[in-house]
């Protein structure tokens, strides 16, 4: 391969020329990428149907042997658990009985929170706190001393947008200038 002659913008008719050679190449990737994210949620989507096809006899062998060995054992619990033993150990393994914790399930969140709050059980509550950083946007000299907290300047980010491709372009360029365009950020002692 040979080099590769640099690309000069020097007046706005050549920087046309870029945006629309850039909308171009973003299409181009764009294509390329949906098509074989396509090729590849298919294949993976064939894989899977074969793996569980392949997988199902085996599934249902031991769904049938995790059963029966349950009925066995809840039948002979008594003499199989001799001296507070849980646990009966055989050749090939072991089965037995462990003990839960005790756990909550909750229905409906609101539902119970509201009935909680009215029978004033708010020991049984917890309440988030979290810092209001729109707030510090908005007053940051009050804060400005606090540790830990330091306040970002807002800056300018570069960015380029053919005609066409604002929705895909805006989606690509904020990835792309999440690593490129840090802003500063003043130090806090």
């Amino acid at each position: 391969m040979g080099k590769k002659k640099a690309v000069i913008v020097e007046n706005t008719a050549q920087a046309s020329t870029a945006v629309m050679n850039i909308g171009v190449l973003w299409s181009t990737i764009d294509t390329i990428n949906a098509h074989y994210n396509k090729k590849i949620v298919e294949t993976l989507n064939e894989i899977k149907k074969e793996a569980a096809e392949k997988i199902e006899p085996s599934i249902d062998s031991l769904t049938e042997q995790f059963n029966a060995l349950k009925v066995f054992a809840t039948k002979n619990r008594d003499s199989l658990t001799k001296d507070g033993v849980k646990t009966v150990k055989v050749i090939g393994g072991a089965f037995g009985w462990r003990k839960l914790p005790p756990s909550v399930s909750i229905s409906d969140m609101d539902t119970v929170i509201e009935a909680l709050k009215k029978l004033k059980l708010g020991k049984f509550i917890q309440t988030k706190e979290t810092v209001n950083k729109e707030a510090m946007l908005k007053d940051p000299e009050t804060v400005k001393e606090v540790v830990g907290i330091a306040i970002n300047e807002g800056g300018e980010k570069f960015f380029v947008i053919p005609d066409g491709l604002q929705e895909i372009m805006l989606n690509v360029v904020k990835e792309i200038l999440k690593g490129l365009g840090k802003t500063k950020k003043r130090k806090k002692a």
